[in-house]
């Protein structure tokens, strides 16, 4: 069996978004098949230099400052990827470990939007973790994008409450809630 590469992946998600007799034309020629890899490497791009932005903004970030947008971009990523994680694997440490940094935004959110300097390498860590485990499900991703965005903007405008993010329950065999 094949592993699907970044650039399949992308055609998949294309032809399930697009009408058939377009990305059948797209597909066939190979001026649209450069353009779709094209857009695949900017996409990735993206996401890499928005990690690498936050990454950096976390350590600059002083204790105690309020900085609701570092704290609305953190719950975005690790949103995303806790949800893939889940998917992939409930009981997996890297599932926990992203949701427990999840909490750890939302709990911050939640005391006012202020930045906690002491969990700036733990986060740092989780945000590239919850990219790979994006980055093997972007489409998966992709689906739970909507609730995560709705859970940033709380954490942004300061109305997110921990009740909004699972707690521990989610990890019982007899609960399927998610983040």
């Amino acid at each position: 069996m094949r592993k699907t590469t970044a650039h399949g992946r992308k055609l998949k998600h294309l032809q399930a978004h697009a009408q058939i007799a377009g990305y059948m034309a797209a597909h066939a020629n190979p001026v649209g098949r450069a353009v779709i890899a094209k857009e695949e490497v900017d996409s990735v791009t993206a996401l890499m230099t928005s990690v690498t932005g936050i990454s950096t903004r976390v350590y600059f970030t002083q204790d105690g400052d309020c900085d609701r947008l570092l704290l609305s971009h953190l719950t975005l990523v690790l949103g995303v990827g806790a949800e893939v994680a889940l998917a992939l694997a409930k009981h997996h440490p890297e599932s926990k470990r992203l949701h427990a940094a999840l909490r750890t935004v939302v709990q911050m959110s939640v005391d006012g939007g202020r930045w906690n300097s002491t969990q700036a390498k733990i986060l740092h860590e989780a945000a590239q973790l919850a990219t790979e485990v994006f980055l093997t499900q972007p489409a998966h991703g992709a689906r739970t994008f909507p609730g995560v965005f709705e859970l940033a903007m709380k954490v942004r405008h300061g109305t997110a409450r921990m009740a909004d993010v699972a707690g521990a329950e989610i990890y019982n065999a007899n609960n399927e809630a998610t983040t």
